[in-house]
């Protein structure tokens, strides 16, 4: 008896040391950023290391190599379940990251993938990839999960969000079959969030004397798009003023419906100019070919033959304005 809990407390002491020892060579990895020059991969991989953020870098012609040149540069085991953010330059090959992404089995679905235009923006004080994750998830982007359901279905493109040195979203970029198109500036943004079904857009509109202008919140969006012999996208909105430079009277029922009148024509000459330009990028990022799919059961017209009729409806709350 007395063996066996001299054994048992061996073990328990050996046991401890091991975890003890794993903890101390664990790296847990917060981001990783990817860049490709001169036909190699560059790999930057930020640790948190007693509550402070180190970086390590690797070269290789794989992911692979480069990736075992930056552990070999850490010393340490990396570990991916509390992965924040994927930073990918715009010489990477989205596809063949997120292919490598999905098959290693340490990653979790939960990170957030962006562009970025440069590879200096780490902080040495700051923890990058949970301060670029904070910011998406306020934005309401899209996880790895979600984006990587494109790898199988075709009838929808990617889109990623683009941020710059100070880690803001400056843009996004919608991909054509995984390839690199334009760049969405801030206002198309907006209006492709509208699209989306999504709130918290901010549109801007002329004063009806065309010398200020005033801004509008979307509180609730509702669209619905259908597709017959075109694709109709009907949009109501109730919204909110949250800036007003108007010289008007707000309290007049008229006048409240000029200011709808104006958001409406915005949103619908924003929402055909968007819909151009990605029919121009053959970059289905609304999932279009979705809808005509499930309408007719097959893609016997491409979506961008289709003609779109836009209609839109906005009712902006009046409770508690009291402009004039």
């Amino acid at each position: 008896m007395k063996k066996l809990i001299i054994l048992f407390i061996t073990m328990v002491l050996l046991t401890g040391c091991y975890n003890y020892h794993e903890l101390e060579t664990l790296g847990i990895t917060s981001s990783i950023l990817f860049d490709y020059v001169d036909d190699k991969y560059n790999l930057t991989i930020e640790i948190i290391d007693e509550s402070k953020p180190v970086t390590f870098k690797g070269e290789g012609k794989t992911i692979s190599e480069a990736l075992e040149r930056a552990l070999r540069s850490s010393g340490k085991l990396l570990s991916y379940y509390h992965l924040n953010t994927v930073i990918l330059t715009k010489n990477v090959d989205i596809k063949d990251i997120l292919f490598y992404l999905i098959r290693n089995p340490q990653v979790n679905n939960t990170f957030y993938i962006v562009l970025t235009n440069s590879t200096e923006i780490f902080d040495d004080k700051e923890d990058t990839g949970k301060k670029i994750s904070d910011i998406l998830k306020r934005n309401k982007s899209e996880t790895f999960f979600e984006l990587s359901k494109t790898l199988v279905d075709d009838k929808i493109d990617l889109v990623l969000p683009v941020i710059g040195e100070d880690l803001s979203v400056q843009s996004m970029m919608p991909f054509s079959k995984f390839k690199l198109t334009k760049e969405m500036d801030l206002d198309k943004i907006e209006i492709y969030r509208i699209l989306l079904n999504e709130s918290g857009s901010y549109i801007e509109g002329a004063c009806p004397d065309g010398k200020n202008f005033f801004e509008i919140n979307t509180n609730q969006v509702d669209t619905k798009i259908k597709v017959k012999n075109k694709v109709s996208i009907d949009i109501d909105l109730e919204a909110s003023i949250s800036e007003f430079n108007c010289n008007i009277d707000t309290t007049d029922v008229k006048n409240i419906q000029k200011l709808q009148d104006i958001i409406n024509k915005k949103v619908l000459d924003d929402g055909y100019s968007l819909i151009k330009e990605l029919q121009g990028n053959d970059a289905d990022i609304l999932g279009f070919n979705r809808y005509i799919y499930q309408h007719n059961h097959n893609l016997n017209r491409d979506w961008q033959n289709y003609d779109y009729e836009i209609n839109v409806q906005t009712h902006i709350n009046k409770k508690g304005l009291i402009l004039k």
